[in-house]
């Protein structure tokens, strides 16, 4: 297990683990993208996902948000999973307090909404005409993008 964050050129929001982040990505998939990973939010689930979303496709991750956090909304947060590969395995965090839907129940190490930070990612993103990247967290400043490997 790794700590991922999320990146726009030298700045950084915190996500947390990488299997939450990738829990918060399967119960997308699995609820929302009946025909598989990223075939409605391709510039998300795939791009982002794999560790790099570039510039000229924030404003598309932008819409593809919005949407996500609307359908999200109307799931109950029961319905989050662990994994796509399994997905009857329990998440192993109970539903956060207050959480009414499943765009409530995905809360960062530091307790922030994920969609939210997603989202003020995009912005700066946006502002500051730069891609956005998926990183581990390493103390030698090194870093292998989440899930695709590449350096």
């Amino acid at each position: 297990m790794a700590r991922v964050d999320l990146y726009v050129q030298n700045t950084m929001w915190t996500v947390g683990e990488d299997w939450f982040l990738h829990s918060f990505f399967s119960t997308v998939a699995y609820r929302l993208e009946p025909d598989g990973w990223g075939s409605r939010f391709p510039a998300l689930m795939k791009e982002l996902y794999n560790g790099r979303l570039p510039l000229d496709r924030v404003a598309d991750a932008q819409r593809e948000l919005e949407t996500m956090r609307a359908e999200l909304a109307q799931r109950p947060p029961e319905e989050r999973i662990f994994a796509y590969e399994d997905p009857e395995r329990a998440t192993p965090w109970p539903v956060p307090p207050g959480a009414d839907s499943l765009a409530d129940c995905f809360l960062t190490a530091h307790g922030d909404n994920l969609l939210e930070v997603i989202a003020e990612t995009l912005e700066d993103a946006l502002e500051a005409e730069a891609d956005v990247e998926i990183r581990p967290f390493a103390k030698e400043g090194t870093y292998t993008y989440f899930v695709s490997g590449k350096e």
